[in-house]
């Protein structure tokens, strides 16, 4: 992925995003698809580094206090 702070590029319009997963809906794509043909590993994030740091809050925040994450840890 390219990236540029917080934001990453769509390999296929160019255009910049805070994340490019729900974006690559506008071309048809899915993430699958997009990481097979452009290279990029699963472990890749789609989205920069601003967005993914407030979902790994979100979601620490989740496991906290719901209890079916809880559960499926």
């Amino acid at each position: 992925m390219v990236r540029d702070g917080d934001r990453v590029l769509c390999h296929l319009c160019g255009r910049w995003f805070k994340s490019v997963v729900a974006h690559l809906r506008s071309h048809g794509w899915h993430h699958l698809d997009y990481r097979a043909a452009f290279g990029l590993q699963r472990s890749e994030p789609l989205e920069g580094t601003g967005t993914r740091s407030l979902r790994a809050t979100a979601m620490t925040e989740r496991r906290k206090h719901d209890p079916a994450i809880r559960a499926g840890l």
